[in-house]
C-alpha cells in the first residue's frame, strides 16, 4: 500500500511530513488522513477524513532527550547527561519507552527495521561492563572502540536498551 510505505502511519490513518507543529517536550502533532472503504448497495462508498497524530521529533536520540529535559529544568550538556539524578533519568525512560528508534551501524549505514527502545541503564557506555564469547569482559564503550577503531563521541552517557 503507496501511503504507508512512504509516511508514518498507525492502524487507519498515515501522517505527512508536510504539515506539523512542534508542541515541545520532544513532542510534534502530524496532519494525517483516515481512509475507509465501504460496501453499499449497488457501489462501494470512500471516507477520507483528517486526523491528528502526536509523535516524537525526528533526528539524533541524544538531541530528543536534551530537548525533553530541557523543559524540565536545566539544560544539559551532550556529553553530560551521565550526571542525571535517579529522578530524572526515570521520567527520560518513561519519555523514551516504546519509542522507535532507526540505528546506525559502524559502516554508516542505517537499519531497514525500527527498534523498540526497552529501557535506559543505570551506567554509562564506560561502565556498563559485559561478557564475550571469548569470556573477555570490556565496557560497551572499549567493545564499540575495538570495533570502530575510534573511540565514543560520549562515553559517560546511559545505554538504550533495544
Amino acid at each position: 500500500m503507496e501511503p504507508s510505505s512512504r509516511w508514518p502511519f498507525d492502524k487507519r490513518a498515515f501522517y505527512t511530513k508536510e504539515e506539523h507543529k512542534d508542541i515541545g517536550n520532544g513532542f510534534i502533532l502530524r496532519r494525517g488522513f483516515f481512509l475507509s472503504l465501504r460496501p453499499a448497495v449497488g457501489h462501494l462508498l470512500l471516507n477520507v477524513d483528517t486526523t491528528t497524530g502526536v509523535m516524537y521529533k525526528s533526528g539524533p536520540l541524544i538531541n530528543l532527550c536534551i530537548n525533553f529535559l530541557t523543559t524540565r529544568a536545566k539544560k544539559p550538556a551532550a556529553g553530560n547527561l551521565s550526571s542525571l539524578t535517579e529522578a530524572e533519568r526515570g521520567k527520560l525512560q518513561r519519555f523514551l519507552v516504546g519509542a522507535q528508534i532507526i540505528t546506525t551501524n559502524a559502516n554508516g549505514q542505517r537499519s531497514r527495521t525500527p527498534k523498540t527502545i526497552r529501557k535506559l541503564t543505570r551506567a554509562g557506555a564506560d561502565e556498563l561492563v559485559f561478557t564475550t564469547h571469548d569470556d573477555i569482559q570490556q565496557s560497551v564503550a572499549e567493545y564499540f572502540e575495538r570495533i570502530r577503531n575510534q573511540p565514543l563521541r560520549y562515553p559517560k552517557i546511559l545505554c538504550v536498551e533495544v
